[in-house]
């Protein structure tokens, strides 16, 4: 950095906004220079979600329990689980009901999503 900047630099955090970067927008957190973090936008951690995760966000979304999730995707409830909690922490949410609510306002889910007819008949298969 050059001596004038180091200088006349002011000790606060500022967040930049670096136009697209590979097709995302990121946001530098830079403190006189120096990048001291980065964040990623909400936006950007949907796109790093698997099609698997957001089957299981979706179902969650719905009211599934794991049980049930594990019945409609033929899949162990440890799995389920495990795909669940992966999804929580690629979001960055700690509860259940947050995950609904990013998946509805990212479109993995909408108010009006129901099960389909496909998913209903797995469901009552397995509960026999």
């Amino acid at each position: 950095m050059p001596e004038f900047m180091q200088r006349n630099c002011v000790r606060l955090t500022v967040c930049l906004t670096l136009g697209l970067v590979g097709g995302r927008c990121l946001h530098v957190w830079s403190n006189c220079g120096k990048i001291v973090g980065m964040r990623r936008t909400m936006n950007d951690r949907v796109r790093d979600l698997t099609p698997r995760h957001r089957e299981v966000v979706r179902l969650v979304s719905l009211g599934c329990n794991l049980a049930e999730i594990a019945a409609i995707l033929d899949l162990e409830p440890s799995t389920v689980d495990n795909h669940k909690h992966a999804a929580m922490q690629t979001l960055g949410v700690k509860k259940s009901t947050i995950l609904t609510r990013v998946a509805i306002q990212h479109r993995i889910s909408s108010l009006r999503d129901k099960l389909t007819p496909r998913e209903k008949r797995k469901l009552s298969r397995r509960a026999r």
